[in-house]
């Protein structure tokens, strides 16, 4: 079953970490359960500014869907900041 499998590729992409919610409640885990793997990712873990980390996840499921991820704290804590989806 295909969500199955993404249950568990969010489980094992986005841990629990201490204090923290589980992978499938983050914004991540919830748009990876919704969508699955992204057609194009980016991800800057050291961006060339003093910007946060970020990823951009697109889809292009008939409308292009677009999502950006930043880590403003620095702890792998990537929060959904702006998307293409309505």
């Amino acid at each position: 079953d295909i969500y199955l499998e993404r249950v568990r590729h969010v489980r094992q992409a986005f841990p629990e970490k201490a204090g923290r919610e589980s992978g499938w409640r983050t914004d991540r885990g919830r748009i990876y359960l919704l969508r699955g793997e992204p057609d194009q990712k980016i991800v800057q873990v050291f961006p060339p500014t003093n910007s946060p980390p970020y990823e951009i996840w697109a889809y292009d499921i008939g409308p292009r869907y677009v999502y950006l991820f930043i880590d403003e704290t620095r702890f792998d804590y990537y929060r959904l900041v702006f998307s293409t989806d309505p």
